[in-house]
């Protein structure tokens, strides 16, 4: 069977000729993912010690971390307008290889200014690869899309988990802060691997990143959404999907950042709240990893109703009680909360298919540039409210975006796609 056949009977995309539905080609992908964002997270940990190398106080250490958050999560959506039409493969590579080089030589920063710079300048390859990188994955995941997003995510999680336990023992051994140059060298393996991958007999560096067929970007794909509804639709469920993403981004960094200062006016052991902070991550990417697998079994926006509905009265269930109870819904909310994040990802390149790369640029984008405004904001009105007040706020917000997620448009399955694709 060609290329082109596994493409037409691949349900809702057009035929991928630029890169083959392959493990290789997968893995290859994911791996660079889990680089990139532990490069784009290495400043965070860092902080204690470069301010204290740069004499700079902990709020312009907060500020800093913002700015790199920010500008490198909302340049993605621009990015991914421009990427859709002017993209080839040898991107993908130049980009890893860039925040790689960039962020492993914030150890030389001679000040603060510099340091911000380099950073934010570094930020810039996470803005290229996320939008591009997200829409390979999908190409080559085939029916099982859903899945492997999941997949996907989990690895760009394990990246982030992973970054202080490499940079912190390193920048505190004998070299200090300049050591931290060696953590380029798996950016710049990495990129030659890239360069010497050749899907389809072709290298891929040479290659165009995309959904649909090179060449027919006017023709809907099979089953786009935007090809039935018309523009006025298509931009409106945009909106709506967009929309779960900022409450996604907002919910989660305020939980994470604002939990430990929870936690602690309770009482709690500062040892303990870490090892439950640990617990609440981990229990974010297992529901990201089996929210994906259900996404591929069931209706799309049927999924992220539930997860969000589920996520919303279990975190409300943690604020109203107390113990073990407590902390079993606290686990069960985060779950339930990242198991919306591969399904609405997919959800949204499926509504684009010719406009993929924009797609994943608003969901990654948004997300994440949301998740650094809300720990600024969510700040301030806990220094006006109480922080419990705060957080509960955040409750509501998910409730909203269960009333959101009733307007979604109802995507296939693939295995209902499978079907009806057997029946004709």
């Amino acid at each position: 069977m060609s290329v082109g056949e596994r493409g037409h009977n691949d349900g809702i995309f057009s035929p991928v000729r630029l890169w083959t539905s392959t493990l290789s080609g997968f893995v290859l992908i994911t791996v660079a993912h889990l680089l990139v964002d532990s490069y784009i997270t290495i400043l965070p940990p860092l902080m204690p010690l470069l301010s204290a190398k740069l004499d700079f106080s902990m709020k312009m250490a907060g500020i800093a971390v913002s700015i790199v958050s920010i500008l490198s999560a909302w340049t993605q959506p621009f990015l991914g307008i421009l990427l859709d039409r002017y993209n080839r493969g040898w991107m993908l590579p130049l980009s890893l290889l860039w925040v790689g080089v960039w962020l492993s030589m914030i150890g030389f920063a001679p000040n603060y200014t510099t340091l911000v710079l380099m950073a934010c300048i570094g930020g810039l390859g996470s803005a290229v690869f996320h939008p591009l990188g997200s829409v390979v994955a999908t190409a080559s995941a085939g029916r099982r899309r859903g899945l492997l997003m999941s997949l996907y995510i989990t690895a760009g999680n394990l990246g982030i988990a992973l970054a202080p336990l490499v940079t912190i023992p390193l920048a505190m051994g004998s070299g200090g802060l300049p050591s931290l140059a060696l953590l380029a060298i798996p950016a710049i393996l990495g990129a030659a691997v890239f360069c010497f991958y050749r899907p389809g007999g072709t290298s891929f560096t040479r290659q165009r990143v995309g959904l649909s067929p090179a060449g027919r970007r006017d023709v809907p794909g099979r089953g786009d959404v935007g090809a039935v509804q018309g523009k006025g639709g298509m931009v409106y469920k945009l909106v709506v999907l967009n929309a779960l993403m900022v409450i996604k981004g907002w919910v989660s960094r305020a939980l994470v950042v604002y939990l430990p200062f929870y936690f602690t006016a309770k009482g709690y052991d500062y040892l303990f709240i870490a090892k439950l902070l640990s617990l609440f991550l981990f229990a974010g990417a297992i529901g990201g990893l089996i929210g994906g697998l259900v996404s591929d079994t069931i209706q799309r926006r049927q999924g992220i109703i539930i997860a969000n509905l589920v996520s919303a009265v279990a975190l409300a269930g943690f604020f109203a009680t107390e113990g073990t109870t407590a902390l079993f819904l606290l686990l069960a909310g985060n779950f339930f909360l990242e198991a919306t994040y591969p399904a609405t990802v997919v959800l949204g390149q499926e509504l684009l298919p010719a406009n993929a790369v924009m797609a994943s640029g608003m969901m990654f984008g948004l997300s994440f540039g949301m998740g650094g405004v809300s720990a600024a904001v969510n700040g301030i009105l806990a220094e006006i409210w109480t922080l419990e007040s705060v957080l509960w706020t955040n409750v509501w917000l998910l409730f909203v975006a269960w009333a959101l997620s009733y307007l979604l448009p109802g995507m296939p399955s693939h295995k209902a796609t499978e079907a009806r694709q057997t029946q004709v």
